[in-house]
């Protein structure tokens, strides 16, 4: 959640409280006075062919680069004999705003994207100084050929032999990678590195405003530590047990994670990097995250899991690697709400195919689990106020004694069952909803790029003709001029839903149609109780 927009709500939700005790108050005063961790997807890991620890010479000192095409029903990429690296991966089912496949990795400057830094005991070799041969040059993935690899294979300026080989998967968006490099006793490997360091790029329509999500991550222990970009460079490091690795934007995230045992320290690295995006050049947030594994011996294997994709909480979750953290769902104490809110979305959409009419129907759930606490509400309200003549008879009895008034006025409210306060406790059970359905509606790859009605092309974006907020303005002014019956009050009734409306306005449009909702909702729901049901019990 972005700074602007927590302000926002932390304002929505004091100025709103602020209203209630002051029209709670007041009346206590005047009227006196709240994939399977085995498996990832349907895809097992096939890579049960050992490599050789003796590895053949291959001379690619003076290799010319090579590229290696990959072709699933999810996603194109390319591979560079340059270090055996991905230098291009385009993702086939989703979009940016232009309208082209999402593009999550560009080469950038010679900078690897699955970068190996090895250091030997004479000294440091990297991949840019490594090129490899590869064994084939295409690789087309279909149903009858699910599971493809290619291996790139060399002999390092020290004498070293390195294998890569890459397993990809179709209908998943998991790559296995597999490491093997021997040296040699006199020239034995101290430790390694392994770095996502390409960075993300930006997808949305407004790239500068997409930015401020994009984070460096490593699964330190069992916690998720995210690293935005400031004003300056970062260079973090976690000694210890790391379990992935992760680079992410708003809704795609690259994880690197080790298959077998976790590495042994993690770092994040953040800088800008001027880059061409949609046709204009951004200061980006670059991102590097990586894995350090200590070694200490002649030969080193290590078994890699790398996600490239998007960040989806429920298929993240089937990996059993706790990649669904990189999902941005709030706070700690609200994610719970938030993924049951999301897996709800996603059950109602399979038969609605609209997010915006499942966001009106989960509003209309919402106010239904909320009805008899507001019908506890409206029923108080009716009980105050006829109880006024009886408050006004206490305030001119004690009009010389405040603190004898206002116990007399508390022990009236508890003989007759109410509580001045109630009308705060509706507002309250909504704040954790409200904080929830935030995140939902503005991280959530599902909610990414849906339709709802005519203008609103994007529910997770705002209303560009802000007609909604409008709409919500209305309603909202509607709403406290049904419960606000005091003259004295009124200019709050005229004051709060321009407030609203200025906050309202920047977010996102799912959002604005669930407040606007439930304040049609609210409204039908407290004329029908003042002019059937009271009338019926008067």
């Amino acid at each position: 959640m972005s700074k602007e927009n927590l302000i926002g709500i932390i304002l929505i939700l004091l100025i709103t409280l602020v209203m209630l005790f002051y029209q709670s108050s007041y009346r206590v005063e005047t009227e006196r006075n709240l994939q399977p961790q085995a498996k990832t997807d349907t895809v097992a890991n096939d890579s049960d062919k050992p490599i050789k620890k003796e590895i053949e010479p291959i001379d690619t000192t003076h290799y010319e680069e090579k590229l290696v095409y990959v072709r699933t029903d999810l996603y194109e990429a390319t591979l560079s004999s340059r270090g055996g690296d991905i230098i291009s991966f385009n993702l086939l089912k989703y979009k940016d705003y232009m309208g082209n496949p999402v593009e999550l990795v560009r080469r950038r400057k010679d900078v690897p994207t699955y970068r190996i830094d090895a250091n030997f005991s004479d000294g440091r070799i990297t991949s840019e100084e490594m090129y490899l041969a590869p064994d084939r040059d295409t690789l087309i993935l279909s149903e009858s050929d699910s599971t493809m690899e290619v291996n790139f294979t060399g002999t390092l300026k020290n004498g070293a032999g390195i294998v890569r080989r890459y397993e990809f998967h179709y209908g998943s968006y998991i790559i296995h990678h597999h490491l093997v490099l021997v040296g040699h006793k006199e020239n034995t490997i101290n430790s390694m590195k392994l770095t996502l360091a390409c960075g993300t790029l930006p997808t949305e329509k407004n790239p500068n405003a997409e930015l401020r999500y994009f984070k460096g991550a490593v699964l330190y222990g069992d916690e998720l530590i995210k690293k935005g970009l400031g004003g300056k460079p970062i260079e973090e490091h976690f000694d210890g047990v790391s379990r992935y690795a992760a680079v992410m934007s708003k809704y795609f995230a690259l994880i690197l994670a080790p298959e077998d045992k976790p590495a042994d320290a993690s770092f994040i690295y953040g800088q800008k990097d001027s880059l061409m995006v949609f046709g204009q050049i951004l200061s980006l947030p670059h991102f590097q995250s990586g894995l350090i594994f200590n070694v200490n011996k002649e030969y080193f294997e290590e078994n890699d899991i790398l996600y490239f994709g998007p960040q989806d909480y429920f298929a993240l979750r089937k990996y059993g690697r706790s990649f669904e953290k990189v999902v941005d769902l709030g706070w700690k104490t609200l994610r719970p709400i938030a993924v049951a809110f999301l897996f709800l979305f996603r059950k109602l959409y399979s038969v609605i195919p609209n997010y915006g009419v499942v966001i009106i129907i989960f509003s209309i759930f919402v106010k239904f689990l909320l009805h008899p606490l507001n019908i506890r509400m409206l029923r108080s309200m009716k009980k105050m106020k006829e109880l006024e003549p009886k408050v006004r008879a206490i305030q001119a009895q004690y009009k010389d004694n405040p603190q004898k008034m206002n116990s007399e006025l508390m022990r009236l409210y508890k003989e007759h069952g109410i509580s001045p306060f109630s009308g705060c406790f509706p507002l309250l059970l909504q704040m954790p909803i409200f904080f929830a359905l935030y995140q939902v509606l503005s991280y959530t790859i599902e909610l990414r790029a849906s339709p709802f009605i005519l203008w609103i092309k994007d529910l997770s974006q705002k209303d560009p003709y802000i007609i909604l907020p409008i709409l919500m303005t209305i309603t909202q002014f509607i709403q406290q001029k049904m419960t606000t019956k005091d003259p004295k009050q009124m200019a709050m009734v005229y004051i709060m839903p321009l407030v609203f409306f200025f906050i309202f306005m920047s977010f996102p449009a799912g959002l604005v149609l669930y407040w606007t909702t439930f304040n049609i909702l609210s409204i039908i729901t407290q004329y029908f109780y003042e002019k059937k049901y009271w009338a019926q019990e008067g």
